[in-house]
């Protein structure tokens, strides 16, 4: 993960931050909204469409993760 990563990521952001696969969970109807998100790793055979679990969010394990820590 890279905090503060731009909403669509560019071939010289991946370059910059040396990132090998993106991976973002999305239904198939969704896939027109990402499109312009994702192109550059697209192209490049990097990026890694998920399937969407609902309830289940990056936020969400990010804070059980804080959570942890401060136990």
């Amino acid at each position: 993960m890279v905090p503060r990563a731009p909403l669509i990521l560019t071939d010289a952001f991946l370059d910059q931050h040396g990132i090998d696969i993106v991976a973002h969970a999305h239904g198939e109807d969704e896939e027109e909204r990402y499109r312009a998100m994702y192109a550059a790793p697209a192209r490049r055979g990097r990026f890694r469409r998920l399937a969407y679990t609902p309830g289940v969010s990056t936020t969400r394990i990010l804070e059980a993760v804080r959570q942890r820590g401060l136990d």
